[in-house]
């Protein structure tokens, strides 16, 4: 064999080891993307696999929370205490089954795996207060007397900016037109609950208005009664501290925001010790999980405990919606069934009176 020959079969050698090496890297670089479409894929399909699961779970939670609202309804029918569930498992009064979960469980994997519930919550919430007001009983769960009771409001969702010209006077109350304020107004109306006479509402019933103020004190004493007062005001919040004095340990609390409605409203006390005290009366804290296959959803909801805030009651005795006149008239020595304050006992009959 020739030179030539020789170099010519050795230049076709080396033409065939190349292409064998450019069909690895294609077929590597094929065998990547396949791969990756696999796990997008894959990934697409887990996530819309998620999706329906979560959805399941947030179902079962909620089925949770029906039942517990169930057994705490049997519960104030009976007119018991609430009692507390602190473990996963049920125990009495609250038997949901022999495991403590759903029994959704079977065959679809679908169940509430556990449903804890506080009776003695340390912060209550109000969602979308406004007019209407709600109605608020609280008794400390220690048993001591409140030292304080702090109220912490919101603005309604789209007007959460600083507090600009909140400080209105508080010689008189602004109409509805002139309050420019991004923050509802309060009125808190407070009773010791310990005694309901007649004589102890007439003295210890307390109505206070609470003027949202960017340099408000935000601190009051619950002695203070027919007060505008001065609320803290951040761009975030209002806040007022109520001085309770160690003198009862359940109160009834109505609060009705003026203006505009609250978006949340949020309640928390200490006891005479100086701690933080459960309150007890007026909500249930449902802590409720679901689960379907290897989704996990909780959801935590307060069960209100009173009907006073789905059967709404008057804010005042006379409600109208035009001015009243008033034909009553009070002197020394007259009787009040009697016209004019110069009648006198002999004077003609009030036919307002009869």
């Amino acid at each position: 064999m020739t030179r030539i020959s020789l170099l010519s079969s050795k230049k076709s050698s080396e033409q065939g080891m190349t292409a064998i090496f450019v069909t690895m890297i294609l077929i590597f670089v094929i065998s990547l993307l396949v791969l990756g479409f696999a796990l997008l894929s894959r990934r697409e399909q887990r996530t819309s696999l998620d999706s329906q699961l979560s959805t399941q779970a947030y179902y079962a939670a909620e089925s949770g929370v029906n039942d517990a609202a169930g057994a705490i309804q049997n519960q104030l029918n009976t007119g018991g205490a609430i009692a507390a569930k602190t473990a996963c498992v049920d125990s009495a009064p609250y038997k949901f089954n022999a495991t403590g979960e759903s029994t959704l469980s079977a065959p679809d994997g679908v169940s509430y795996t556990c449903v804890l519930i506080d009776p003695a919550p340390k912060t209550l919430t109000f969602k979308n207060v406004g007019a209407d007001g709600v109605v608020i009983p609280m008794t400390s769960a220690s048993g001591n007397a409140f030292n304080t009771i702090t109220i912490t409001w919101q603005p309604s969702p789209g007007q959460e900016t600083a507090p600009v010209n909140c400080s209105v006077p508080t010689t008189q109350l602004p109409t509805s037109t002139a309050w420019v304020c991004k923050y509802p107004m309060l009125r808190m109306t407070t009773v010791p609950g310990n005694v309901l006479s007649r004589a102890a509402l007439m003295v210890n019933a307390r109505t206070a208005f609470l003027m949202p103020q960017s340099a408000g004190s935000g601190s009051m004493s619950i002695g203070a009664n027919a007060q505008v007062l001065g609320a803290h005001c951040t761009v975030t919040e209002c806040k007022m501290v109520i001085s309770a004095g160690g003198t009862s340990n359940k109160y009834f609390m109505r609060l009705n925001a003026l203006y505009r409605q609250t978006s949340n409203i949020s309640i928390t006390a200490t006891d005479t010790t100086g701690a933080g005290v459960g309150l007890v009366g007026a909500q249930a804290i449902v802590d409720s999980t679901g689960k379907a296959q290897d989704v996990l959803r909780r959801i935590v909801v307060a069960v209100d405990l009173t009907d006073a805030n789905a059967n709404k009651l008057p804010t005042a005795a006379l409600t109208t919606g035009d001015s009243v006149c008033k034909r009553f008239t009070v002197a020394t020595g007259v009787p009040f069934n009697k016209i004019g304050p110069f009648a006198g006992a002999g004077g003609a009959d009030n036919i307002l009176c009869n």
